[in-house]
């Protein structure tokens, strides 16, 4: 396999294991009232939670953003392979 596809394949893995962390991060949101003990550890926790899910978010657009990078890139690479390719071959044809 190219190796432009196996860096874009992990690009979307490590997508993926984000929003897997962030939904992760969300749900103990939603049921953190059920489980803390007091509200003191409550606020504590709910504040936690909320840091980790923006980061989860911002690195989920990060994330994003490179991967728009890399397609934009091979596309170009495949432009300049494919011109390189055309040219070689009237190159070819004319001599």
């Amino acid at each position: 396999m190219a190796p432009f596809l196996l860096s874009k394949i992990m690009i979307m893995k490590k997508l993926e294991e984000l929003e897997s962390k962030r939904e992760h991060y969300q749900t103990q949101l939603e049921e953190l009232h059920f489980n803390e003990p007091s509200e003191s550890w409550y606020k504590i926790r709910r504040s936690e939670l909320e840091f980790q899910i923006a980061n989860m978010d911002e690195a989920i657009e990060d994330e994003k953003e490179l991967l728009r990078q890399k397609t934009a890139i091979d596309n170009a690479l495949i432009v300049a392979l494919w011109a390189l390719v055309v040219t070689g071959l009237t190159i070819l044809i004319f001599m």
